[in-house]
């Protein structure tokens, strides 16, 4: 299915594969028009809990994210920019970033330059309405700076998000891969110390439970500051 949304609006998505096969990550790249070599990320993870009595539908996690990586792929088809743009939907996340690390690990070893990740995992559930969200951030390479980009974002263009800073920020989603690697990265997530999601890895994470106009401010959010970190090419 997304490869199929990939190719519809012009893209020619690739297939990484990893874990002797089982796992495949999803990467469409945009390239860059000044500074091919200089990589910026956009992310999600598509997996959900596997099987059993947990089995997950995923709306929230992370279907809000892999669903705001195709909504940028749409809208930024056919726009220019300076540096290369990778849309990238990881796989097997819930198994222990499986698929982000091994992307991370290739990227290092290729001596790739990645000027910074937005990561988006579970950016739509908001149960108490404060509209409360976070970004997590963490000394390591330009984290700070490309966090620093986000707020000047949500200001710049309206935005309103209500955001609350975790520095240092959580290990537990695909950005982590890439401060192991010592690249810049960020995480962009609801409010999921002090409101998470009743419903998280459960067979009830389903878009009904979404908070669709909140999820829009979070995934505005983390493009612009992709689009920022990207730089639009004006020729």
């Amino acid at each position: 299915y997304y490869q199929q949304k990939l190719s519809s609006w012009g893209y020619s998505p690739t297939i990484q594969g990893f874990s002797a096969g089982s796992g495949e990550n999803i990467l469409v790249e945009i390239p860059g028009l000044v500074h091919p070599g200089r990589k910026v990320i956009l992310c999600g993870h598509y997996d959900a809990i596997p099987g059993g009595i947990a089995a997950a539908p995923a709306a929230d996690d992370d279907g809000s994210g892999t669903a705001a990586v195709l909504e940028a792929a749409r809208v930024l088809a056919g726009l220019q920019f300076e540096n290369t743009i990778v849309l990238a939907l990881w796989d097997e996340e819930e198994q222990g970033k499986l698929g982000s690390i091994h992307y991370a690990g290739v990227a290092a070893a290729n001596d790739d330059t990645i000027v910074g990740v937005v990561n988006m995992d579970a950016i739509a559930y908001d149960g108490n309405g404060d509209g409360l969200m976070r970004i997590h951030t963490k000394a390591v390479a330009n984290s700070i700076a490309i966090k620093d980009t986000a707020l000047l974002v949500n200001t710049a263009y309206g935005l309103g998000a209500n955001i609350a800073i975790n520095n240092p920020g959580a290990q537990y989603s695909d950005h982590a891969s890439f401060w192991a690697e010592s690249f810049g990265a960020i995480l962009v997530i609801e409010d999921f110390d002090n409101d998470p999601n009743p419903y998280y890895h459960t067979p009830n994470d389903r878009v009904q439970y979404l908070d669709v106009p909140y999820y829009e401010q979070l995934a505005k959010l983390s493009m612009g500051t992709l689009a920022h970190l990207a730089l639009p090419f004006s020729g």
